[in-house]
């Protein structure tokens, strides 16, 4: 019994520091805010999305903005780690990407 909790306790401890990290690198260490979008689509459906803004995009040094869209049997969380390396390594440009309403649609 003693091992499993000892089992149990590293579970969880792994848990937390792959969470902490996963966090770390879809920030690129906190240089990069991660922000969920919700765009109404003219017919009622809803188009949601994700912003990778550096934090040097501001109101008062407004920058250029990349969309990008995922292709067929691809979703936008597939997509985390080019768009947070584009919006790091391309001097701070911020991009957002695009989940379309008919993907999962049968």
């Amino acid at each position: 019994m003693k091992k499993m909790k000892i089992l149990l306790v590293i579970s969880l401890v792994l848990c937390l520091l792959s969470g902490i990290g996963a966090h770390v690198l879809q920030t690129d260490f906190g240089q990069v805010e991660v922000e969920e979008l919700s765009i109404p689509g003219s017919d009622g459906s809803v188009i949601s999305g994700l912003l990778y803004r550096p934090k040097s995009a501001s109101a008062d040094n407004p920058l250029p903005l990349i969309i990008t869209a995922h292709g067929s049997f691809n979703n936008k969380e597939m997509q985390d780690q080019n768009l947070i390396e584009l919006s790091s390594s391309l001097q701070g440009i911020p991009i957002a990407t695009a989940i379309h309403p008919s993907t999962f649609r049968i």
